[in-house]
């Protein structure tokens, strides 16, 4: 029972892309690439399993289901390697680890955190997908048109991100000095 379904997944045709594509990728769309990735993983999974799993579902919570779609992938490999089992539980560990500590911490800390998860996060997955490249051989070229819509919408969301100015700073414009150093006090209370 443990293996059931071993002879179907053998013809599963996972996401197979380059690496450097899933880290650029994953980077320039603050991490929603990662569900895309695990969501196309997922499907072509169930799809040649008919096994009882949600893509969709599977996808969202990547952070938790990450483990569980290395395990499948690395049962195929003839040369089973350790280190994408490791970085698979290391991805979830990051990913928890870094939502605890921006959600309990100041929002400074909480940019740099979710900076380092945004480049550490992508670099765990490539292990994973190093095998998924074995198992396919070749990688595809093609971009389909939801990682065009996805990177595009990252793109701007970094420009975004770095064009913008600070909420805070452009309130504190013609304020005076004392007025601003309370309002930067009680914003550092806040968090």
């Amino acid at each position: 029972k443990r293996f059931k379904g071993l002879k179907l997944n053998a013809s599963v045709k996972y996401f197979n892309i380059s690496l450097l594509r899933l880290w650029l990728s994953s980077f320039f769309t603050f991490g929603l690439y990662d569900i895309y990735w695990s969501y196309r993983n997922w499907a072509a999974y169930k799809k040649a399993t008919k096994d009882d799993v949600e893509p969709l579902l599977a996808a969202v919570f990547n952070f938790l289901t990450i483990v569980s779609l290395q395990r499948k992938i690395h049962r195929l490999l003839p040369e089973r390697e350790k280190i994408d089992a490791m970085c698979a539980v290391l991805y979830t560990i990051v990913f928890i680890s870094v939502s605890m500590a921006v959600y309990y911490e100041s929002l400074a800390l909480a940019g740099v955190l979710t900076l380092i998860a945004y480049i550490i996060l992508p670099l765990l997955l490539l292990p994973i997908q190093k095998s998924i490249n074995k198992l396919a051989g070749k990688t595809t070229k093609e971009y389909s048109k939801w990682e065009i819509v996805l990177l595009v919408l990252g793109v701007l969301g970094f420009m975004h991100g770095f064009l913008t100015p600070d909420p805070l700073e452009v309130r504190l414009e013609g304020l005076t000095e004392v007025q601003q150093q309370n309002i930067g006090e009680t914003v550092g209370f806040l968090y």
